[in-house]
C-alpha cells in the first residue's frame, strides 16, 4: 500500500486473503522503503507474460524490484507516469488499461501521450493502443470476454467509441460518483484468476 494512510491495511488484507483464498499464494513486501499500490500494476500477459508497473507517488522502484523477484518467470516493466501536477493520474491503470487482449485503452492528453511513448519504448510485448478523448474514461477492465468501460452518462463520446469497437461485448458502467473521490472503474473491481 503506497499511501501513508493505507500502510496499516497490509496485514488486514493479507489475513483476509489467506483465510478466504487459502490456495492463493500471499507475498509480503519487505522493508519500509518499498511501496506499491495495486492501481499501478497492469497485467498485460501475452506470450511474454508482461506486467507493466507504474512508477508513481504510490509505487517506487524498490517495490517493483520485489514484484519482479516474486514473479521471476514474468517480465516486469517499470513505466514512469507523470504526477497529477503535470496532468497525470494517480496510478498507471487510471491512465491506460487492458481493454482486450493485446490492446490498451488510453487518453489523448499530453500526459497520456507521454505514458504511451514510454510504454512503446520500454515494453517487450506487441501492443495496440485504442485512443479515447478523455484520459479518465480510458480506464476499463477486460473480463471474461467483455470490456467494462465508462457509461454514456459519464463520457458519451468515449462510450460511443467503446460501443463501436466492442458492440454487445462492451458494458458501460456509471462511475461519476466514485470519480469525485478519485475512484476509477478498476478501483471497484479486482479480477482474480484461478487455476494459475
Amino acid at each position: 500500500m503506497g499511501a501513508d494512510s493505507r500502510r496499516g491495511e497490509r496485514e488486514v488484507v493479507k489475513d483476509y486473503v489467506e483465510k478466504h483464498f487459502p490456495e492463493m499464494k500471499s507475498i509480503t513486501m519487505e522493508g519500509s522503503e518499498s511501496i506499491m499500490d495495486g492501481g499501478d500494476i497492469l497485467y498485460f500477459g501475452g506470450s511474454k507474460k508482461e506486467i507493466m508497473v507504474g512508477v508513481s507517488t504510490r509505487t517506487n522502484l524498490n517495490g517493483i524490484a520485489q514484484l519482479q523477484a516474486a514473479f521471476p518467470d514474468y517480465v516486469v516493466t517499470p513505466i514512469e507516469i507523470p504526477p497529477p501536477s503535470r496532468g497525470g493520474q494517480l496510478h498507471l491503470i487510471s491512465m491506460t488499461s487492458l481493454c482486450e487482449p493485446g490492446v490498451l485503452s488510453i487518453g489523448t492528453s499530453p500526459a497520456a501521450k507521454e505514458v504511451e511513448k514510454t510504454i512503446r519504448e520500454k515494453a517487450v510485448s506487441d501492443i495496440e493502443f485504442f485512443h479515447v478523448p478523455n484520459d479518465w474514461a480510458a480506464n476499463a477492465i477486460y473480463l471474461n470476454g467483455f470490456t467494462v468501460h465508462s457509461s454514456k452518462e459519464d463520457y458519451p463520446d468515449t462510450y460511443a467509441l467503446f460501443q463501436d469497437r466492442f458492440g454487445d461485448k462492451g458494458l458501460g458502467i456509471e462511475n461519476g460518483e466514485f470519480e469525485k473521490v478519485d475512484g476509477s472503474i478498476t478501483c471497484r473491481v479486482r479480477p482474480i484468476q484461478y487455476g494459475y
